[in-house]
């Protein structure tokens, strides 16, 4: 039977394996389960990161993967294994003003920082005249804001608010929050991925990240794996629970 993987990115594969005060880094033996695992099946690299910082990642990896997806920006854009776009969808203009109003009304103290992609360049904004330096507010793909203190409660006001917006779909991750459009998850790109890869053979999906974005693909995943550091809401969402991603496939792949 076909299996897919999808896997987070950030706390996931690339996470702190020497200890909090190290550098972050993928574990050699994760990089040698995954080129195992995509001999014979497909793995969905799914993480809220933007195209840019997800292939400079495997660029400095030098991981060149075969039978590979990447979904990008919470499934805003999505790529095949050549890194050609097959799927992007941008915000609606009025969000993303809307989006940005709120980050400059709640940055009183200057702990966020917010990021705007327009599916070529990031943008950076920290005060209002940073928003003139974006051409063309009607091409974003995501808006993240995040906490330059990595404190949690920073962005929650961020996030509260946000989620009140209609028309966009708003995700959580640590102490970053991504706005994208309408109906986008993680979920949503694996679907799409699924349907246009599997021609209506039979499969398992499995699924293993770290935090609130993972969530909606444990949902739709036949196995589904966090780990034991991980929220106590997002271990209740997920049916594994790990110290690697290497341990992850080799369980995924007796399934």
């Amino acid at each position: 039977m076909k299996k897919y993987l999808a896997s987070d990115i950030d706390g996931t594969l690339l996470k702190h394996n020497n200890g909090s005060n190290q550098k972050r880094s993928v574990l050699e033996k994760d990089i040698q389960a995954i080129e195992f695992f995509t001999k014979q099946h497909t793995l969905i690299i799914s993480t809220g990161r933007n195209k840019i910082s997800t292939f400079q990642l495997f660029d400095r990896l030098n991981q060149q993967l075969t039978h590979t997806y990447y979904i990008t920006s919470n499934g805003a854009q999505i790529f095949d294994s050549d890194r050609r776009c097959i799927f992007q969808m941008t915000l609606k203009k009025e969000i993303a003003e809307q989006s940005l109003r709120l980050f400059y009304r709640l940055n009183t103290h200057s702990d966020l920082l917010c990021s705007v992609f327009d599916g070529e360049k990031i943008y950076l904004l920290e005060n209002q005249e940073d928003t003139q330096e974006i051409p063309n507010l009607s091409k974003i793909i995501n808006i993240c804001v995040e906490s330059k203190n990595k404190n949690m409660g920073d962005i929650q006001p961020i996030f509260n608010q946000a989620k009140t917006f209609y028309h966009c779909e708003v995700h959580q991750n640590n102490w970053y929050v991504d706005i994208v459009p309408q109906n986008i998850s993680k979920a949503f790109a694996i679907h799409f991925i699924i349907d246009l890869d599997s021609e209506n053979e039979s499969y398992q999906l499995g699924a293993v990240g770290d935090s609130w974005n993972d969530i909606p693909m444990f949902e739709i995943a036949d196995e589904s794996y966090t780990f034991h550091q991980s929220p106590t809401e997002v271990k209740q969402k997920a049916t594994h629970h790990i110290d690697h991603v290497y341990q992850c496939i080799a369980d995924f792949l007796e399934k």
